[in-house]
């Protein structure tokens, strides 16, 4: 029986409609547990993610895609904030990329503490592998604080 909510959540941030909609409906079929948002902007992510801060016991993702073709270089925008952030900064970023992402983004990436740099394939047909493989290593092998998935609230004083 599956659980009323589910176990995890993928927040995808990517400015390509139709490749979120085809990652979004793999990761459905992939994982019957998982829960996928999808994010057009950087300016949303961060307004999401930030509400989600401001609500006692908002839920976190689990996992945040970010495509490297955001306008203006968003995703190192979005990287920072996550990172800079005290409760966010448990939160893996993983930077997707198509062959256009030069070797200076990527290690730029690492160097704020994206979590890993993955190539989107150029063939849709090799999607549903990738997709399969991100899924089970970052929500299956993956181990994180057991209050990852949960702001922090402080105690009250009352």
């Amino acid at each position: 029986m599956l659980p009323s909510f589910p176990q995890f959540r993928v927040t995808i941030v990517d400015e390509d409609a139709d490749r979120s909609e085809i990652i979004s409906m793999l990761l459905g079929q992939i994982r019957q547990d998982v829960r996928v948002s999808v994010l057009m902007t950087v300016q949303e992510a961060i307004a999401v993610l930030e509400a989600r801060l401001k609500e006692h016991r908002g839920l976190l993702p689990s996992l945040l895609l970010v495509s490297s073709g955001l306008p203006a270089g968003g995703w190192r925008e979005l990287l920072r904030f996550t990172k800079e952030s005290p409760p966010l900064r448990s939160l893996p970023v993983v930077i997707v990329h198509g062959k256009d992402m030069v070797q200076a983004d990527i290690e730029a990436a690492y160097l704020d503490h994206a979590n890993a740099c993955v190539a989107w394939p150029s063939d849709s047909a090799q999607f549903r592998p990738l997709v399969e493989h991100l899924a089970a290593f970052w929500l299956d092998f993956v181990k994180r604080p057991a209050d990852h998935f949960r702001v922090r609230v402080p105690p009250s004083r009352a």
